[in-house]
């Protein structure tokens, strides 16, 4: 098999035919034993992302890459999410000296996150920009009791374009003005994940304002002492993601501005109607919204009658009545019957993502309501457990039969498959894990 694949792929389209394999570590790396011309084609692309969520396997990488710069070279984006804090301190002080060496050798790093509580020290950030002069994505641990914020104010490459931390601390916060004025005015994306946290308030972000006259996106996840001004202070925002803030009743219409692209919003623990009111009026004004996310606070109430926190049907008319691109509700129940007058509407004809929570039993309504929407990609059914909305295979098949010629990803539940179309008709397969990625919809911050 190897020889007849080496023999009748030409040279010049080997690239493009093992580009469709690119994240996918183990088909990478067997591709890069088939012969010399396979190995230099699948190297760069098994080393152009290094996602290391494996002690042994974080170990045995850094050593191969400080030992070989050309691998090193083609790494564009790492992740780091774990570190092996049980071995000696012999070893890992020669772990943290083949870091270095592999980063000093990383000329072509685009993205780097290094979010393991702990594992980042000063000693490693003191020399971990040294050689990445093109790094535009940069996500960091927010615990700084063992590296300082203040020197990496001092090195962090003026390339840095988007900047994110998880679960900052005081400290981190403090800092931050010094660390973005670094970056000359250039940062274009701003997160900030806390867990119900005082840290992070309006008044930093005034600080911040004048210092990031491009930032298009600005995600505050548990935040609870932003109430508002610091937002408005940002008004450059296209893409805005506000999770578990404090926002007070009736200041969603003062913090996003009319030209927002991507609005993410969390519903409150209480008065939900009036918060989805609210919602429709900022829609109205809202001229090119293309893309909203709605989901409920974790720890609420699992969602099994119409008697749990649901749309409105007065939120349900403007949401309607907006060309959006992608519809995610989750933990926010959507009937049968308001789906149908969904699919009736406006958006039917330009959606491409949705997702919904459905409550009740499922009937051909649903089948015909999702036939409506005609460039539909990506469909997601959530559910609870206890509620009557259930989905066997056959359903599941049948539904996609409904749906446009464009869906290409259903999912219902924690399951997710693949839509092919076959001579047969068409045929779903699970997600595949081989690449180490999820599905967008599965990756939501409940904070």
């Amino acid at each position: 098999m190897r020889v007849w694949l080496t023999m009748h792929v030409a040279p010049d389209v080997l690239p493009y035919v093992l580009g469709h394999l690119a994240w996918r570590v183990r088909d990478l790396a067997v591709c890069c034993r088939v012969c010399r011309l396979w190995h230099a084609v699948a190297t760069p692309l098994l080393y152009e992302r290094i996602w290391l969520r494996n002690q042994t396997r974080l170990v045995r990488v850094f050593a191969t890459l400080a030992q070989r710069p050309p691998l090193a070279k083609c790494v564009r984006i790492l992740e780091l999410r774990v570190f092996p804090f049980g071995m000696p301190a012999e070893a890992l002080e020669a772990l943290e000296t083949h870091i270095v060496q592999a980063l000093q050798f990383m000329t072509n790093l685009r993205e780097l996150r290094w979010t393991r509580t702990g594992s980042l020290s000063d000693r490693v950030l003191l020399h971990m920009f040294d050689a990445t002069h093109h790094l535009q994505t940069l996500e960091l641990t927010g615990d700084s009791r063992t590296w300082s914020p203040r020197l990496l104010a001092e090195c962090i490459p003026r390339s840095v374009t988007s900047l994110s931390f998880l679960l900052p601390d005081a400290t981190v916060v403090r800092h931050l003005p010094d660390i973005v004025a670094q970056l000359d005015g250039r940062l274009a994306s701003l997160q900030l994940l806390c867990m119900h946290s005082s840290v992070v308030t309006d008044d930093i972000l005034r600080t911040l304002a004048p210092l990031v006259p491009r930032l298009q996106r600005l995600a505050l996840i548990g935040c609870k002492h932003v109430h508002g001004p610091g937002i408005e202070a940002l008004a450059s925002v296209h893409d805005l993601c506000l999770e578990a803030v404090g926002l007070g009743p009736q200041a969603l219409m003062r913090v996003v501005p009319q030209h927002v692209q991507s609005l993410v919003l969390t519903l409150p623990r209480h008065d939900v109607p009036g918060f989805l009111d609210e919602v429709g009026a900022v829609l109205g004004s809202c001229d090119g919204l293309q893309h909203l996310t709605l989901y409920a606070c974790g720890g609420r109430a699992a969602i099994v009658d119409a008697h749990a926190p649901h749309m409105t049907d007065a939120c349900l008319q403007r949401i309607g009545a907006v060309p959006l691109r992608t519809l995610r509700l989750h933990g926010l129940g959507l009937s049968l019957a308001q789906l149908t007058v969904l699919s009736h509407a406006r958006i039917a004809h330009t959606l491409r993502d949705l997702v919904v929570h459905l409550y009740e039993r499922l009937t051909d309504t649903l089948f015909a309501s999702i036939a409506r929407f005609t460039y539909l990609v990506s469909l997601h059914i959530l559910s609870d457990t206890s509620s009557e909305a259930m989905f066997t295979d056959e359903d599941t098949l049948q539904l996609v039969s409904h749906a446009g010629g464009y869906l290409h990803q259903m999912g219902f539940r924690n399951r997710v498959w693949r839509v092919h179309v076959t001579k047969e008709g068409r045929t779903l397969t699970p997600w595949d894990a081989q690449s180490e990625t999820f599905p967008e919809v599965m990756l939501v911050v409940r904070s």
